[in-house]
């Protein structure tokens, strides 16, 4: 069992996580917002004492956690988040620290890696090739590749991937993800990431169903992507992207790199595993730089999606064109041109989460509201962000992201004992038990965590909103059960032993 790094640490550590480190107040606009400090201070106190649950249990007194006890609780060793309020960025903050055991606390400068959250950035770069004339979106990516194509198969014979196709995940590509490369270990050339070639510690990039006819989230497709730029512009994806995203977005403090510049990892901070243990060699190292190889803060990620919002109102002088924003956040089975995009009568939402080992992160803005948010944690455990997420959607009257009430149902000690085994997802080990008539789920790097029922073959936590439907035969023996959180498909459990 991992040693949990607070707990060596807890005389200093606890006194430094239990004071608030306001390390930064950014309050950009008119001169005339200082004179409402107070009114925001307000807020931030009422949004740091309001971290909600997903779920809320019909007929419980309402919970709300105060930001400080949950990072304690979570072993998350540093947070850092921005909020955007009236089109601008209207505050941003750190908790914590960068490393645990160490000192140096988190400010609102403070370098996280993205991950996919990068992707949605890229994408904009693609869309500004477009509108310089450089590429089309509709025509297959083969005719502007060059040192390496995509292979052809019977299904790219049939339609040929398209920019758009992979903008939207729906190219047919194969790769979700990558695991990146602990420093000092041989990295891998683009071409290599590719062909699945080691040293790459991922299959080959292929395409395997129809391009058009399915999402399929592909974090290959954006490593031909970074290809496809590079090539196209004769530069290295970095300058490019601080040409053409980083700087006219106001990105003060972001970089894709790889490994990360000596003069940057000042104020990087390192990942962590959900129980608070810093991983090896502090961060790893991601040459899918398109796909996951940005570094930066919360507050530059809210800088970018203000500037898609004034894209999206036909601002003058904008990142993109109106045109150009609409079409990009015009989804296609929930995805947009880059970002996760949902269309409702409250409002047009556009975001994406991201997780590298040791880090996670979620962005979230309305394209005509000008609200939004994004916190970034140097931690695997990523609860606390949707907790925070909800207590800003409560605080600033957003129509969307609140608490879900659900009613348990009454069941037997027996049967809810159907629900009791040793499951795997997707390699993870996963222990459903029994204890003192609760139900209890068990998984590396969490405290248990209770679940209820909804009915006889239903289960969820309030933490999170995953839910797991079971199917049992006949005789109440386990054939299979779906895995889901907040509504999306995480994949199945599978029965480990009888």
């Amino acid at each position: 069992m991992r040693t949990d790094s607070f707990a060596r640490h807890r005389g200093r550590r606890q006194a430094l996580l239990v004071c608030l480190v306001v390390t930064a107040i950014s309050l950009v606009g008119p001169a005339g917002l200082v004179a409402q400090n107070d009114d925001v201070e307000t807020r931030i106190r009422r949004v740091e004492n309001g971290l909600l649950p997903a779920v809320a249990l019909e007929g419980a007194p309402a919970a709300s956690f105060n930001i400080l006890e949950r990072i304690k609780l979570y072993h998350v060793p540093g947070l850092s988040v921005a909020v955007i309020n009236d089109g601008k960025v209207q505050w941003a903050r750190g908790y914590g620290v960068l490393e645990s055991g160490g000192e140096k606390v988190v400010d609102t400068q403070t370098l996280f890696q993205a991950a996919s959250v990068t992707k949605p950035l890229v994408a904009t770069l693609a869309l500004k090739s477009v509108e310089m004339g450089l590429l089309d979106l509709d025509a297959p990516v083969n005719d502007y590749l060059r040192s390496w194509k995509i292979p052809e198969n019977e299904f790219t014979k049939e339609t040929p991937p398209t920019l758009r196709h992979i903008l939207a995940h729906r190219a047919g590509l194969t790769v979700h993800g990558f695991r990146g490369y602990t420093e000092g270990q041989e990295i891998p050339t683009v071409y290599q990431i590719l062909d699945g070639l080691k040293p790459a510690n991922n299959e080959a990039v292929r395409v395997d169903a129809t391009p058009g006819t399915q999402f399929r989230y592909s974090g290959g497709g954006y490593v031909v992507l970074q290809v496809l730029l590079t090539e196209l512009h004769g530069r290295p994806l970095r300058e490019l992207m601080r040409q053409y995203v980083f700087e006219p977005a106001g990105m003060d403090n972001s970089a894709i790199a790889y490994p990360l510049d000596t003069e940057l990892r000042l104020n990087a901070a390192s990942g962590h595993s959900a129980s608070g243990q810093v991983i090896k060699g502090k961060y790893r190292v991601h040459p899918e730089i398109g796909a996951g190889g940005l570094w930066t803060t919360p507050r530059d990620l809210c800088r970018w999606a203000i500037a898609i919002q004034k894209s999206y109102a036909g601002a003058e002088g904008t990142l993109l064109s109106q045109t150009t924003a609409r079409e990009m956040l015009n989804p296609v089975d929930g995805s947009g041109l880059g970002p996760v995009v949902k269309v409702a009568p409250e409002g047009v939402v556009f975001s994406h989460d991201g997780s590298n080992v040791g880090y996670s992160c979620q962005l979230i803005a309305y394209a005509d509201r000008g609200q939004g948010i994004a916190v970034m944690v140097n931690s695997d455990h990523s609860t606390i962000i949707g907790e925070l997420v909800r207590a800003v959607a409560q605080e600033y009257g957003w129509p969307h992201f609140r608490t879900e009430v659900r009613k348990p149902a009454a069941l037997s000690e027996g049967m809810l004992a159907r629900f009791a085994g040793k499951y795997s997802l997707g390699g993870m080990e996963v222990e459903i038990r029994m204890d003192e008539g609760r139900l209890i789920a068990l998984m590396p790097g969490r405290g248990p965590l209770r679940l209820y029922a909804t009915s006889e073959t239903e289960v969820f936590n309030v933490e999170d909103n995953i839910v797991v439907n079971f199917a049992f035969d006949d005789a109440g023996r386990f054939l299979k059960a779906g895995v889901s959180k907040d509504g999306q498909q995480l994949g199945e459990l599978e029965r480990v032993g009888q």
